[in-house]
């Protein structure tokens, strides 16, 4: 054997171990640098998640900007006159959930409805807010000239959701007045709503509320303002999926709290009721009407958020706790124990 192989194999054998030991770093370098590398693509993840919920609250302030000529033109011409006009009356709220349907009109009293309630026979409506119109084919919408109610059409303060607005030609059809609110979840509630959208928190019950408060009554009720998935007075069921049923509730649970603030604090001598609450139970001053606990889904074995908890101690994750336990009796109610993703459809 020549000198060359004796030396090429000389160098083989002796650099063995040092490929060997080349091996074990490798892997030790990787089992180090492993999780560090993880934790640095976690942080980008949870940065850039933070850089894109800045990027929305920019573009929904540069729209707010944008439209505040706009926000202070409309909502002034449709709303000075009913300032403080009706000081001293009791005014409801009518929503269309199921506890609808043991309402006993109150005399002389002032009626708000929204959505579908004008298909109500029983109750006499004085104004109409209506503002979702991403299926006006809905037969609540196609039915709109039914109402004899003053009628308020809502426009989304926010140029990413132009397409639920309704059509100019709806508005001039029924003679209504325009309005802007919010983008939901709204961050803060404002008092005047000449100048400002209205607030909202995934329901035109909200703007509704508001707009009562604006008029001055003495006593404010709340009537199938339920807050919850168990249907519509008319016994049609809600269409949307769990998950946008959790993140809807979520809202207007946090919602409520933040209009029990504002209207202690900005309308102090109205007292506000619930009429057959549902999921609102101990949140304002609760009124129940014969045969309505023993007979609606209000009877379900728990307590409502506001029951359990003083709603000035309410946290997300009480908020977050109930709404897991709401939306597991609404499963339970429509599919027993189906483990199917949505409700059945109306």
């Amino acid at each position: 054997m020549g000198s060359g192989p004796v030396k090429r194999l000389t160098k083989a054998v002796l650099r063995a171990p040092y490929r060997a030991y080349e091996t074990r770093m490798d892997r030790l370098v990787e089992q180090r640098t492993a999780p560090l590398l993880m934790a640095l693509n976690t942080a980008s993840d949870q940065w850039s998640s933070k850089i894109d919920d800045l990027a929305q609250r920019i573009q929904h302030i540069s729209d707010q900007v944008k439209l505040q000529q706009a926000v202070t033109s409309v909502n002034y011409d449709t709303f000075a006159e009913y300032r403080a006009c009706h000081t001293g009356r009791d005014v409801v709220v009518v929503a269309a959930g199921p506890s609808l349907n043991y309402y006993r009109p109150i005399e002389n009293a002032i009626h708000v409805g929204v959505n579908r309630v004008f298909q109500y026979p029983k109750v006499h409506l004085d104004y109409y807010f209506a503002q979702d119109f991403t299926n006006p084919n809905l037969p609540q919408f196609r039915q709109l000239d039914q109402v004899t109610a003053k009628i308020f059409l809502g426009i989304v303060a926010n140029q990413a959701y132009q397409e639920i607005n309704a059509s100019e030609s709806l508005s001039v059809r029924l003679g209504a007045s325009r309005y802007y609110f919010d983008t939901s979840p709204s961050d803060m509630i404002y008092p005047d709503i000449r100048f400002f959208p209205l607030a909202d928190y995934f329901t035109v019950v909200f703007p509704a509320i508001q707009f009562a408060l604006y008029t001055n009554p003495a006593k404010l009720y709340l009537v199938g303002c339920d807050t919850s998935y168990f249907g519509y007075f008319s016994n049609d069921h809600q269409t949307e999926s769990y998950d946008q049923m959790t993140m809807y509730l979520s809202h207007r649970l946090a919602g409520y709290i933040k209009l029990k603030k504002f209207a202690a604090q900005y309308y102090p001598d109205t007292c506000i009721y619930s009429i057959n609450p549902v999921n609102l139970r101990g949140l304002f001053s609760d009124v129940f009407t014969d045969g309505f606990e023993q007979n609606t889904a209000s009877a379900v074995g728990y307590k409502t958020l506001f029951e359990s908890t003083d709603w000035k101690d309410v946290t997300e994750d009480d908020i977050r706790r109930f709404v897991a336990q709401h939306v597991e009796e609404v499963r339970r109610s429509q599919h027993g124990n189906d483990q199917g993703d949505s409700p059945a459809s109306p």
